[in-house]
């Protein structure tokens, strides 16, 4: 059947505003193109002044500079890439006095450690009050919890433990935190261009440790900060930066007192801050065990995207740990979409994936989009929040106060001198 023929006045008009609606779409097109070139223009106006005086005046006057409320300001925005080296180098410091010589004694130490200790591979390692210098933890594995465990030798036939070569336990256990290590530049994997130093570096920390082990996540610490410096200041960083934190000190030296103590911390301020979600998280018996542990002892490297957690790394080495309990805060908040409904398990399995992972699904999408943006550039209103000026509540001396009637005294006493530095 044909349609009968259309009016020519209709057609017309038909056309007209179709080509009205065609120039108001171009017109906001380019609107939003010059607005996103404005924004890259602004942005890199702004990179450019950041590079400049960093560069020009608070690195070479780094003592008069570094309490500056301009320099704080501007240090809470990111240090500019090419400035991290010098100013995190200069942050961390060495007050170990971490020297080349220690790092070649360490890397050498390792195999003849190994060797010589080979009959007692087997032994549990105990664990020590706290100091940062004491027995850390033994090489450890995940559980089916998501929580690092022990690592048990497997039986053989006969029921017998199987004594594996200690020096191929060592480099297994290394290889494997390299290769969960940021898979996603491909620098750090087999035959990639920063395999071996990273390799050189943690065998080099094992060294340093006094009884010959390896932590589970202290590859990403050392990922990350090679990723900015050379193999000798990555080793030398990587020791300071453990010392000097209280809650990295516990994590990896395995205080479980002072780590029980700072997990209670954060369970208070998790309940004040997001009361459903605690109360949904207790309901599925899961606790900060089973997620916290791979968060701060790589400092959100694990589950966060590079490019942010570099800036988070930023903010962390200016104001100390209180930014772990903080960005622990908001990322349960930003992931909130995806934590209800699932079991226990699969609840786990979204909080150590985080904001990284190739297969992700357009229900993570939609999440992350009403989160915030945050892998897509729009990550302002992230940090607005771990720098406490809004959304999530947690003052230092809120903080402060938790951690006195949580910790053991002698931490208390630590982790506020640390703060006030």
């Amino acid at each position: 059947r044909m349609l009968p023929p259309k009016d020519p006045h209709e057609e017309k008009k038909h056309l007209q505003e179709y080509e009205s609606m065609m120039k108001q779409a171009k017109k906001l097109e380019a609107k939003k193109q010059r607005e996103s070139n404005k924004k890259r223009e602004e942005k890199d106006k702004k990179a450019s002044y950041a590079i400049y005086t960093w560069e020009n005046d608070i690195i070479p006057h780094w003592k008069s500079r570094i309490k500056d409320k301009r320099t704080m300001v501007l240090w809470d925005q990111g240090i500019p890439p090419r400035c991290r080296r010098k100013v995190w180098c200069l942050k961390i410091g060495n007050p170990l006095n971490i020297t080349k010589n220690t790092f070649s004694e360490c890397t050498r130490r390792v195999p003849q450690a190994v060797r010589q200790t080979s009959k007692s591979a087997n032994t549990t390692t105990t664990t020590t009050n706290g100091d940062s210098h004491g027995a850390p933890m033994p090489i450890r594995k995940e559980d089916r919890h998501g929580h690092h465990a022990e690592d048990d030798d497997e039986d053989d036939e006969d029921g017998h433990k199987e004594t594996q070569d200690p020096i191929n336990f060592l480099n297994k256990a290394i290889d494997e935190d390299i290769l969960r290590t940021l898979p996603s530049l491909c620098v750090f994997q087999v035959n990639g261009p920063l395999f071996m130093s990273l390799r050189k570096v943690l065998h080099a920390y094992v060294g340093y440790r006094p009884n010959m082990t390896y932590s589970r996540g202290a590859s990403f610490l050392a990922g990350v900060l090679l990723l900015n410096m050379g193999a000798q200041d990555t080793f030398s960083a990587l020791i300071n930066m453990i010392s000097a934190s209280q809650v990295l000190s516990a994590l990896y030296n395995a205080d479980e007192k002072k780590i029980q103590g700072f997990f209670k911390v954060f369970n208070v301020i998790f309940a004040e801050n997001l009361p459903k979600l605690y109360l949904h998280f207790k309901n599925l018996t899961l606790t900060p065990d089973n997620y916290l542990p791979d968060w701060f002892m790589t400092v959100f490297a694990s589950i966060i995207p590079l490019e942010l957690s570099s800036r988070l790394w930023d903010i962390y080495l200016l104001h100390g740990d209180i930014i772990l309990f903080r960005t622990g805060l908001v990322v349960l908040k930003y992931l909130e979409p995806l934590l209800w409904g699932g079991g226990f398990s699969e609840t786990v399995k979204i909080l150590n994936r985080g904001f990284v992972g190739e297969h992700r699904g357009e229900e993570v999408k939609a999440a992350l989009a009403v989160s915030g943006h945050i892998t897509e550039g729009d990550e302002d209103p992230f940090f607005d929040e771990i720098l406490g000026r809004k959304g999530v509540h947690l003052s230092e001396t809120r903080f402060n106060e938790l951690l006195g009637a949580h910790m053991p005294r002698s931490a208390t006493a630590n982790t506020n001198a640390t703060h006030s530095t």
